[in-house]
């Protein structure tokens, strides 16, 4: 499970979603932990408390920049209507989150897709349904409030800062929602997995690590994060690469994540053909029809019936886009 976790935490560190303007203020970075255990147990303890600022200290200094050159290679490449009609969608995906809680609540198609149906009767559906609905309703949001609907604000992103202080922000933004006063952004008990598995880290701190063809390993027991299925241990290997402990498989695809991710800015935000939108308007032109027939919803069963059609247009879209990746 600690690979979705840096992922998640990767995902938000790249999210379009806060900036110096906004006031925040970050305490300075902690030096490079000594050995991957520690490494480990920062992120997941910054995790607990909605700081990924961890995560990104831990990320050496070549990656951060490689980061912070994406930031700049979209301020300088942002077509307007794009980022005009981006953030007009996700102030009305927010608007339609808000105006339709029972008929999200009783969505069968989004208790399939997030897994809620899983083991849990129909209120509990619906409770964890809304909560996933008001937790993203929040983040939204923070980001369209936020100075970045003017894509020249790019230059003023400090992505340390946005780690250390966005979560915490969108927090505060779910807990003004009617019923989530004083509730955690995150479940409590998954907060709780979190820190148990860090005290088990920092428990064997002193032990010899086990080391596979030149990597550290470290065990993580499965059910310290999750419920679902039986305990499995999956092994995590750590090199030490410019002064951090780092994942090992992410050291070794570090440079194809930043190509790619330079390739699908490029994507986003050029036209492919002479004459022709291009992968990011002809995805944006679905989603926005997508979103008139979800707000044109007036029951649940309705609601599903948009969301497979949006589901089956986004789909014939991406593998569109990654068959002509593949041809160049």
């Amino acid at each position: 499970m600690i690979r979705p976790l840096f992922a998640l935490c990767g995902l938000s560190l790249c999210a379009v979603v806060g900036m110096r303007a906004l006031g925040y203020g970050a305490s300075g970075p902690l030096p490079p932990a000594e050995k991957p255990l520690e490494a480990c147990s920062r992120v997941l303890r910054g995790f607990a408390r909605l700081d990924l600022s961890p995560a990104w200290d831990s990320l050496p200094l070549a990656w951060q920049d490689d980061l912070n050159g994406l930031v700049d290679k979209l301020e300088d490449s942002a077509q307007p209507e794009l980022w005009a009609r981006s953030f007009s969608m996700m102030q009305r995906l927010d608007a339609l989150l808000r105006s339709k809680p029972m008929i999200v609540a009783g969505s069968q198609r989004l208790a399939t897709l997030t897994g809620a149906a899983e083991g849990r009767t129909d209120a509990e559906r619906q409770d964890y349904l809304d909560g996933i609905r008001c937790r993203t309703a929040a983040v939204l949001t923070k980001i369209t409030s936020s100075p970045l609907v003017d894509p020249d604000n790019l230059g003023y992103l400090d992505l340390r800062e946005l780690a250390q202080e966005f979560l915490p922000s969108v927090e505060e933004e779910y807990q003004a929602i009617d019923g989530h006063l004083g509730e955690s952004f995150l479940e409590p008990a998954f907060t709780l997995k979190l820190v148990a598995q860090a005290d088990l880290l920092d428990a064997n701190t002193g032990s010899q690590m086990p080391y596979i063809d030149g990597l550290a390993s470290i065990d993580i027991e499965s059910s310290r994060i999750t419920d679902q299925g039986p305990a499995w241990i999956y092994k995590v290997f750590f090199t030490h690469f410019e002064d951090r402990w780092c994942e090992a498989s992410l050291v070794s695809q570090w440079d194809d994540l930043m190509l790619s991710a330079n390739d699908r800015i490029d994507a986003w935000t050029q036209n492919t053909e002479a004459g022709k939108h291009g992968f990011a308007l002809d995805l944006l032109a679905a989603l926005e029809g997508a979103l008139t027939d979800l707000e044109e919803a007036t029951t649940s069963v309705e609601f599903d019936s948009a969301l497979d059609l949006t589901t089956g247009k986004v789909g014939a879209l991406v593998m569109r886009e990654k068959l002509r990746f593949m041809m160049k």
